[in-house]
């Protein structure tokens, strides 16, 4: 599926450095996986590597790229019109090609998720928790909501009742706006640490679920220990292996981070991992971004062919600095 004038040149046969068994490894167990979480990979994709190149990427160089993790065409073809028909993304066609970005509504979910996935896991706190309740209504739309308040970092504690550390006065208002806000009521309730009401602090440790949280995080940094001391002995990482770690990197962090409630570190149940799984993450991604971008320039492509150069963005995620 090479576009006319575009190729991959093939690498001759030579010995893998254990960067790259372990990288294969990975992909291998990816694919193992049933059923395929096509979806859910080309979400971070697009988020991870799309979004920080100009926003848009023809389909056909995303088939090749997604094709180590064990993707046909076919089920890549079927999870983007899935993605679009869920409003994650949204099409352009230009002659023969299709070009795929993320819709307004998909750019600001994984903008929130980005903040928890890119950012560090401590942060200041004021001692206050945001509650939302739902009131009832029709099932269906109660669920969104209860899905949209998830992706806001939300866990729900008890039927009906869902509870954040954080209170994101502009990502609620843009909420309330997008869906229906009259099934739902919010507040703030100003407890923590010792000073907490004991039924809310009985709500809060059934409902986080803070020991499932922790067994991912724990085997994210089981997983990923090993390809950070890989690649402490290389001087410089094969780009197209660099890219295939680094989404498989974000992808499995993202699906230990998003179902974190980011407790402040006044509440970090004793010998949390969520900062050292951080730390790791970040060493591995600042490790590999200068290798991947490279293969990305040279491979994968959007309307005008070649993807613009990275913003500023990529190089502040996980603690980077732009200078």
């Amino acid at each position: 599926m090479t576009k006319p004038g575009r190729h991959c040149t093939a690498r001759p046969k030579t010995r893998l450095t254990r960067f790259e068994t372990l990288s294969a490894h990975e992909l291998a167990r990816f694919a193992a996986q049933r059923p395929l979480r096509a979806g859910s990979l080309i979400v971070t994709v697009f988020g991870d590597v799309v979004a920080a190149r100009g926003g848009e990427v023809w389909l056909g160089s995303l088939i090749r790229l997604l094709e180590p993790f064990g993707l046909s065409e076919r089920l890549v073809r079927t999870a983007v019109h899935r993605l679009v028909a869920e409003g994650w993304l949204e099409s352009e066609k230009i002659g023969r090609q299709s070009y795929y970005r993320f819709s307004h509504a998909g750019a600001s979910r994984f903008g929130i998720a980005a903040r928890k996935i890119y950012g560090p896991p401590q942060t200041d706190w004021d001692g206050k928790w945001s509650l939302v309740q739902f009131l009832r209504g029709p099932a269906n739309r109660r669920e969104r909501l209860k899905r949209e308040f998830r992706w806001l970092g939300y866990t729900q504690i008890a039927p009906g009742l869902m509870a954040s550390p954080r209170r994101d006065c502009e990502a609620l208002a843009a909420l309330r706006q997008g869906v229906d806000g009259s099934l739902m009521i919010d507040w703030v309730a100003t407890a923590g640490g010792e000073t907490m009401p004991q039924a809310l602090r009985e709500l809060l440790e059934q409902g986080l679920r803070l020991a499932e949280v922790g067994t991912r995080y724990t085997a994210f940094i089981e997983r990923f220990s090993p390809l950070h001391a890989a690649l402490a002995r290389l001087r410089k990482p094969d780009p197209r292996t660099s890219l295939l770690a680094r989404i498989q990197l974000v992808h499995e962090y993202r699906r230990a981070v998003l179902r974190d409630p980011r407790l402040p570190r006044e509440l970090w149940p004793a010998h949390w991992p969520a900062q050292r799984a951080y730390d790791l993450g970040a060493a591995i991604y600042r490790r590999l971004v200068p290798a991947s971008e490279d293969w990305i320039d040279r491979n994968l492509q959007a309307i005008d062919g070649e993807m613009p150069p990275a913003g500023a963005g990529l190089a502040i995620r996980f603690g980077g600095s732009e200078a």
